[in-house]
C-alpha cells in the first residue's frame, strides 16, 4: 500500500468514526475531566483514573471515536495505563485512528504485559501493520516496542517475518527488537545461521543488520541445548570474522566473546573448550583460541596441568607461524609465559612462578623498546593504544612478581616487594604520560585498572577459591598485603590500605624519589601539549557554541601555568630558608601538592577486595577495609576531587549497609544507605546546577544508575529484614523509575506477585531470559505465585553457579532460610535440603 492510500484509509475511517457517532452522547464525568485537564492537573487526573484500573479504561472506550483529537488523545494515554483483556477488541478498533499521537498510544497500550495473551494473535496482526503501513514513522516505532515488549508467543516469529519486509532503516530496528526478546533464541539463532549458510534461500540480511543479529547471537547460542556443538552453529564466528564488512567482522569476534563469557556463566567450561578446539580446526586463528581456552583452564577450571599443556601450545603455535606478525608473535609467547607462571604460582612453586613473571617482564621491556610509527594522528593514537596496554601488562608483571615474595613470606616492607612496586607505579605513571601526549584514551593508568584486569591476580586465581592452597582467604590475605606495599610506595593512590609506618631506606616515597618525580613533571609537560592540540582543533570548528568549547581549556591552561609559578616560588623559599639541606618526604608533598592532585589515580581496588571478602562470608573483614577505605577518603588526599570522594564514598556506605543487612541490623544498613542515597542526590543537585544535561552526561547517569541500586538494597532490606512490605514498595518504586533492566524487571514480577497480580507477574516473566544474576529473585517470583517446582530448581541453580565458595554460599543459604519470599517453601523437602533446615527447624 503506497504512503499516500494509507494516509486516505486513515483519514476516512476518522470521517466514518464521527459521522457514525450518536449525537449529545453522555461522557462519563470523570473521563471528562481527564478530557479538560491542563499541565499537572491532566497527571493528577491521569494517575487517580489509573488507579480505578480496567474500569476507567472502559469508561475511556464509550464513545471514543465520536470525541475531538484532543479528547482522544487523553482517553488514549488512559489507555496505555489501564486497559484491561475485556476491552482489547475495541481497542484493536482504534488502531486506525486519524490522528498519529492517538495511534501511538494505542498501539503502546496493545503491548501492555497486564493484558498478558488476551486476543493474541489480534493484537499481533495490530502491531505487524502498524509496523509495515503506518504513515508515521513514530507510530511504527512505537508497534515495534510494543510488539517486542508484549510478551506474546507469537512476536518473536512476528519479529522474523517482519525483518524480510521492512526498508532498511527500520530492519535495524526490529533486529535490535528480536535480539533483545527473551523468546527469540531460537530464531535469532536460525536468522544467524541461514545468512552464512551457502544454501538458504533467505535473502541475506544487510552487513548492519547482521551485525546487530551478531550481538545477540552468542549469548542466545549459549543458551540452546549443546549450542555451538554444531558446524553450523559455528560458521557465523568464523566465516564472519572475514566477511567484507567491518561491523559484521566485528560483531562475529563479539559474539564469540559474548558466547563464551555466557557458558562460563552457566559453569559449562568443557563445553567452552570443545567449541574453541573445533574453531581452530575451522579456521579461527589458533593463537587467540587457544589463549581464550587458557582462561578457562586456569581462571575456570583451576586446572594447572591442563594449563601447562595448552601454554606450550600456544608458544608452539606463534613460533615461525605463517601470518602472524613479529609483534603479534611475541604477544602470543608473552601470554604463554604468563599463564605458565600463575599456574605454578597457583600450585605453590613461587620461585618458578618468579622466573616466569620477570620472562614476561623482560619480553615486555623488547615490545616498549619498540619504535611506533606516529606520524599521523590516527596511527599515532593507535601507537599510544598499544604503547598503554603493554605498559599495563609490565606492570602487572612486575606487582605479580611482588606476589611472589609475599607469598614466600617476605615481609610487605621488603626492599626486593618495595622495589617490584615501585616499578610498577613508574610504569603506571608512563602509561599517563602516553596516553596523553597521544592523545590515546586508553585508560587512567591506576593501580585498580590494573590489577583488575583478567591476567591479574585477583581475577586470575583467587575469585572462586579454586586452588586448594589459596583457600581459607589465603589469597584474599595476600592481596591486602599486596596493598599496603602499594600504599606505602605509591602514597595517595590506594586508600584503604595502611602504608609501612618505617620502611628501610630507600627510594620509596614517591615525593622524594626523582625518577618518579620526573613523570609527574612529564605529565604536566603532556597535559599543556593537549590542551593545545585540543585548542587547535578547536580553530577548525565554526559551530556558535564555540567559545564555550574554549573556555575550560583556557582556564585548565591557566590553572597549569600558575601550578608551575607557585612550585618554583615556594622551591625558591625552601631553599633560601634551608641552604644546603634535602627536602623531605613531607616538605616536597607540600611543594608539589598541586602538582600530585593533577597526576595521582587514587584506586579503588581497597573497596573490591572489601566486596570480594563479603562475598565470601567474610563480613566483619569486609567491614574493616570498608570503613578504612572511607576514613582515608574523608582525607580528601591529592587525586581526590569532590565528585570523585562523594561518588567513592556513597558506594562504600552502600557496602557497608549490607553487611549490616547480612549481620541482621537492618536498621543500621537502612541508615548508612540513606546517607549514601542523600549523597548521591546532592552531588547529582550540584552537577546538573553547574550545567550537566540530565539526560545525556556520563556523570549524572552513572549516579542515578547508582541511586538506583541503593534504593533497591533499601528495599531489599526493608522486605527481608524488616518484615516491612509498605516501606520496601516505596523504596522498590523508586528504583524502577530509575533503572527498567532485566534485574529490575524481575523484582517487578516479584512484587507484582507479592500483592496477588499474577497475570502481570506471569507476563513480566515470560519477557525475562533466565541468568545467574537473575536466578534468586527468579525463584521468589515462582515461589509467591505457588510455583514450587520452579521456584526450588531456579534456586538450586542460584546456589550451584552464583556461590562457588563455603563462605558466599552459606550466606546465601542463611538468607533463603529466612526470606519471607520463600515462606510458602518451607514445608517441601527439596527446599528444606537445599537450605539445610532440619527436623525442628
Amino acid at each position: 500500500m503506497s504512503g499516500r492510500l494509507r494516509l486516505a484509509v486513515y483519514l476516512v475511517w476518522g470521517l466514518l468514526c464521527a459521522g457514525g457517532a450518536a449525537a449529545g452522547q453522555r461522557v462519563d464525568p470523570d473521563i471528562a475531566r481527564l478530557e479538560g485537564a491542563r499541565g499537572p492537573a491532566f497527571g493528577a487526573v491521569l494517575s487517580e483514573l489509573a488507579e480505578r484500573g480496567t474500569q476507567a479504561a472502559s469508561a475511556a472506550l464509550e464513545g471514543f471515536a465520536s470525541r475531538p483529537a484532543a479528547a482522544r488523545r487523553a482517553r488514549a494515554r488512559l489507555l496505555v495505563e489501564a486497559l484491561g483483556a475485556a476491552d482489547v477488541g475495541r481497542a484493536i478498533e482504534l488502531a486506525r485512528d486519524p490522528d498519529p499521537e492517538v495511534r501511538r498510544a494505542i498501539l503502546e497500550a496493545l503491548g501492555r504485559r497486564a493484558l498478558a495473551e488476551a486476543a493474541a494473535a489480534e493484537r499481533i496482526a495490530t502491531l505487524e501493520a502498524a509496523v509495515t503501513d503506518d504513515p508515521d514513522a513514530a507510530a511504527r516505532s512505537v508497534a515495534l516496542r510494543a510488539l517486542s515488549s508484549s510478551a506474546l508467543p507469537g512476536a518473536a516469529a512476528s519479529l522474523d517475518v517482519l525483518l524480510d519486509r521492512v526498508p532498511e532503516a527500520t530492519a535495524r530496528e526490529v533486529a535490535r527488537a528480536l535480539v533483545g526478546l527473551a523468546a527469540g533464541r531460537a530464531r535469532l539463532v536460525g536468522r544467524v545461521r541461514s545468512a552464512f549458510a551457502s544454501n538458504s534461500r533467505m535473502r541475506p540480511p544487510s552487513g548492519p543488520v547482521l551485525s546487530i543479529l551478531l550481538g545477540g547471537y552468542g549469548r542466545a547460542l549459549a543458551e540452546l541445548p549443546r549450542g555451538g556443538e554444531d558446524p553450523s552453529d559455528r560458521l557465523a564466528f568464523v566465516a564472519g570474522r572475514r566477511h567484507p564488512s567491518r561491523a559484521v567482522r566485528v560483531g562475529a569476534e563479539r559474539a564469540l566473546t559474548e558466547f563464551l563469557r555466557r557458558l562460563a556463566e552457566f559453569s559449562e567450561f568443557d563445553r567452552a573448550d570443545r567449541v574453541l578446539a573445533a574453531l581452530e580446526e575451522e579456521g579461527w586463528p589458533r593463537d587467540d583460541a587457544l589463549v581464550r581456552r587458557l582462561g578457562f583452564a586456569l581462571a575456570r577450571r583451576g586446572d594447572v596441568e591442563r594449563t601447562l599443556s595448552l601454554a606450550d601450545e600456544l608458544e608452539s603455535a606463534v613460533r615461525g607461524a605463517p601470518g602472524v606478525t613479529a609483534a603479534d608473535a611475541a604477544m602470543g609467547r608473552l601470554r604463554a609465559v604468563h599463564y605458565r607462571a600463575a599456574a605454578r604460582f597457583a600450585s605453590g612453586d613461587f620461585a618458578g612462578a618468579r622466573a616466569g613473571f620477570e620472562e614476561a617482564e623482560a619480553l615486555l621491556e623488547t615490545l616498549i623498546g619498540e619504535r611506533l610509527d606516529l606520524s599521523r594522528r590516527e596511527v599515532q593514537s593507535l601507537g599510544g593504544r598499544i604503547m598503554v596496554d603493554r605498559l599495563e601488562l609490565a606492570a602487572l608483571e612486575a606487582l605479580w612478581i611482588a606476589c611472589t615474595r609475599l607469598a614466600e613470606g617476605e615481609e610487605v616492607a621488603s626492599p626486593r616487594v618495595l622495589a617490584a612496586v615501585r616499578r610498577a607505579h613508574l610504569l603506571l605513571l608512563s602509561t599517563r604520560v602516553v596516553d596523553l601526549s597521544t592523545d590515546a584514551q586508553a585508560g587512567d593508568g591506576s593501580f585498580e585498572g590494573v590489577l583488575t584486569r583478567e591476567l591479574a591476580p585477583g581475577p586470575l586465581l583467587f575469585g572462586e577459591n579454586r586452588f586448594p592452597l589459596w583457600a581459607e582467604g589465603r589469597g584474599f590475605e595476600l592481596l591486602g598485603r599486596l596493598g599496603r606495599a602499594v600504599a606505602t610506595v605509591a602514597r595517595f593512590e590506594m586508600p584503604g590500605f595502611e602504608p609501612v609506618p618505617d620502611p628501610p631506606p630507600g627510594p620509596w616515597d614517591v615525593f622524594t624519589d626523582a625518577e618518579r618525580l620526573d613523570r609527574f613533571f612529564q605529565y604536566r609537560d603532556a597535559l599543556v601539549g593537549s590542551l593545545g592540540r585540543r585548542l587547535g582543533r578547536l580553530q577548525r570548528d565554526d559551530s556558535p557554541d564555540i567559545e564555550a568549547k574554549r573556555r575550560p581549556l583556557l582556564n585548565q591552561l591557566s590553572f597549569v601555568s600558575a601550578m608551575g609559578q607557585r612550585e618554583t616560588a615556594a622551591l625558591s623559599a625552601w631553599r633560601d630558608a634551608h641552604p644546603g639541606e634535602e627536602m623531605g618526604p613531607e616538605e616536597s608533598a607540600r611543594v608539589f601538592r598541586d602538582l600530585a592532585d593533577l597526576v595521582t589515580r587514587p584506586s579503588l581496588f581497597a573497596l573490591r577486595l572489601a566486596q570480594s571478602l563479603r562475598d565470601d562470608g567474610r563480613t566483619p573483614d569486609a567491614r574493616e577495609v570498608a570503613e578504612r577505605v572511607l576514613e582515608d577518603l574523608q582525607a580528601r588526599n591529592p587525586g581526590t576531587g569532590d565528585v570523585w570522594v562523594e561518588w567513592a564514598s556513597a558506594r562504600v556506605e552502600l557496602l557497608l549497609g549490607s553487611t549490616y543487612m547480612d549481620d541482621g541490623q537492618p536498621e543500621e544498613a537502612e541508615r548508612l544507605e540513606l546517607r549514601a542515597v542523600r549523597r548521591i542526590e546532592e552531588l547529582e543537585g550540584t552537577l546538573i546546577s553547574n550545567g550537566a544535561d540530565p539526560d545525556t552526561d556520563a556523570t549524572v547517569k552513572q549516579l542515578r544508575t547508582l541511586r538506583g541500586s541503593a534504593l533497591l538494597s533499601l528495599a531489599v532490606n526493608a522486605n527481608v529484614g524488616m518484615h516491612d512490605t509498605e516501606r520496601a514498595l516505596s523504596y522498590f518504586e523508586r528504583a524502577f523509575a530509575l533503572d527498567q533492566r532485566d534485574f529490575m524487571q524481575v523484582l517487578l514480577a516479584c512484587y507484582r506477585a507479592r500483592s496477588g497480580h499474577e497475570a502481570e507477574a506471569r507476563a513480566v516473566l515470560r519477557t525475562i531470559e533466565p541468568a545467574p544474576a537473575l536466578y534468586y529473585n527468579i525463584a521468589c517470583t515462582h515461589a509467591l505465585l505457588g510455583d514450587t517446582r520452579e521456584a526450588v530448581d531456579f534456586l538450586q541453580r542460584e546456589f550451584l553457579e552464583n556461590h562457588p565458595t563455603k563462605g558466599s554460599l552459606e550466606r546465601q543459604k542463611e538468607w533463603a532460610r529466612k526470606d519471607p519470599d520463600l515462606a510458602s517453601l518451607r514445608d517441601d523437602p527439596a527446599f528444606r535440603r537445599l537450605v539445610g533446615l532440619g527436623e525442628g527447624d
